[in-house]
């Protein structure tokens, strides 16, 4: 047989026979029921897959599986261009002198901050701080406290002097008069003085600022006083409504209310609870601007339904004991945020809680702190995705579980000034303390795991420092707690 003949053979009898192949049916998908079988057969004790779910503090169950979506699947609008180094990785200064905060601020924006968070009070000079940075394109968030009208004035001046153009000026300027009482900030009980004084702040604050943000709703006091994820939801939903109601009788139109309040959370090192209140939050906010928009007879515009959300890394689950495991639930965290697609994140430096650090040089701490979001958005593209968990059954069947649970819980209420009878009569902050207590119970039972405090700790540290139940409240402020407190005194 010549060669000719051979390939000529060979070319028809292949295109005789070749087939295309489908691969997405060359195995049968097992049945539910087939799954279950062979997912069972692993499990010790003939266990069942509903023994393997757990309860949150706020009653809700997280299963195994999730094979089926929600009725109403949830749709998130994410925050992100998904452009590489579109995150705001955010740096806070707090209890510095001017001449060090403004060091701390050039040092952090020339290695990768881009925002800064400053805490500042009446003695504070703007002037100082802000020396040789570009307030022009550094989007900065002033912590004032009840001294914003000073401060404001401040700012102005420094605007002036320096020519700055008002119209492209990213501020916020974080008015809060309910989150600034409870975390002792401000003297001023959240009356309606309060809360009409600086809706007129507000107001005069757009006319001349289009851009500023005034308005903040600060739920991380809440947080890092012991609260759960519902509780934090109907803080933040309860101020919010109340900081709406003031701007819009201050004349403000529902549109521009709503892109006058930020919101600032805290994520812990659970990634699936910090992504589901997350959306859960947004979930809820869209409604209630619905609701706001009915109840005024009003509209407002899709592109203002989406709020404007810092989250930082939480406080409240930092320990001293083994200080680096600080560091992994730091990146727990900051990727909760990442996969929530929250536009801003701030990262506490994992070698500093409170008043402890673990050395007397910080500069590692906050240089990896400052690095973490970095490397999540560049390295791990994280944020290169705009909502990355959409279509997740867990997380749209969890987000609708908790939005219409946290909406129960604000009915309720009544109102929004019933809520804030709550906090003056110390209520609130007695389910606060409750719920602390609750996760401190749960951690000396094993039946949460926090790596390091009450599993794989240090071989100094093999039992908690007390068993007694923590204090409630003497006063009606809120007062930071850390669910690692009582392990910590057996490893000092």
């Amino acid at each position: 047989m010549s060669a000719a003949s051979s390939g000529t053979t060979d070319a028809s009898s292949t295109g005789s026979t070749q087939k295309n192949v489908d691969l997405d049916h060359v195995f049968s998908p097992p049945t539910r029921d087939e799954w279950l079988t062979q997912a069972l057969a692993g499990l010790p004790n003939h266990d069942t897959l509903d023994s393997l779910s757990r309860k949150t503090l706020d009653d809700l169950s997280i299963a195994v599986l999730y094979d089926t979506a929600p009725e109403n699947a949830y749709v998130h609008l994410g925050q992100h261009s998904g452009t590489a180094g579109s995150w705001d990785n955010r740096l806070r200064i707090a209890g510095l002198d001017d001449s060090t905060a403004n060091k701390k601020m050039l040092g952090g924006l020339e290695k990768g901050n881009s925002s800064v968070e400053l805490h500042v009070d009446q003695n504070t000079k703007l002037t100082n701080i802000l020396s040789g940075v570009r307030l022009d394109i550094l989007p900065l968030s002033l912590r004032c406290g009840n001294h914003y009208q000073s401060i404001a004035e401040q700012l102005h001046s420094y605007i002036n002097d320096e020519s700055i153009n008002t119209e492209t000026l990213t501020l916020s300027l974080n008015v809060d008069p309910i989150g600034d009482w409870l975390n002792g900030t401000s003297d001023v009980e959240p009356a309606q003085g309060p809360l009409s004084e600086m809706a007129s702040f507000a107001v005069e604050q757009r006319q001349i600022l289009p851009q500023v943000q005034s308005v903040l709703v600060d739920t991380t006091v809440h947080h890092n006083a012991g609260a759960t994820t519902k509780q934090e939801l109907i803080a933040a939903l309860m101020s919010a409504t109340l900081y709406l109601e003031a701007l819009l009788n201050e004349g403000m139109s529902l549109d521009q209310a709503s892109q006058t309040i930020s919101f600032q959370f805290a994520c812990d090192a659970d990634v699936l609870m910090g992504i589901v209140k997350i959306r859960c939050f947004c979930n809820l906010w869209r409604h209630l601007l619905t609701e706001f928009s009915k109840a005024h007879n009003t509209t407002i515009s899709n592109n203002n339904l989406q709020p404007r959300i810092v989250v930082e890394t939480s406080q409240r689950y930092l320990s001293t004991v083994d200080h680096w495991n600080n560091h992994l639930r730091n990146i727990a965290a900051c990727s909760a945020a990442a996969l929530s697609s929250v536009q801003t994140v701030l990262v506490h430096p994992h070698d500093q809680v409170g008043a402890w650090q673990a050395e007397s040089d910080t500069s590692l701490g906050e240089r990896i702190a400052r690095n973490l979001p970095i490397i999540l958005d560049r390295e791990c593209g994280l944020t290169q995705v705009t909502d990355p968990m959409a279509g997740s059954y867990a997380i749209d069947t969890l987000t609708e579980q908790l939005s219409h649970s946290t909406w129960d819980a604000l009915k309720e209420f009544d109102s929004a000034e019933h809520w804030v009878k709550a906090l003056m009569d110390g209520q609130w902050q007695q389910w606060l303390t409750e719920s602390h207590e609750n996760r401190t119970a749960r951690l000396k039972s094993n039946d949460e795991i926090m790596v390091g405090i009450n599993r794989y700790q240090p071989s100094e540290n093999n039992s908690c420092a007390d068993n007694t139940v923590l204090s409630t409240h003497s006063t009606a402020r809120l007062q930071p707690v850390r669910d690692a407190e009582v392990f910590e005194g057996a490893a000092q």
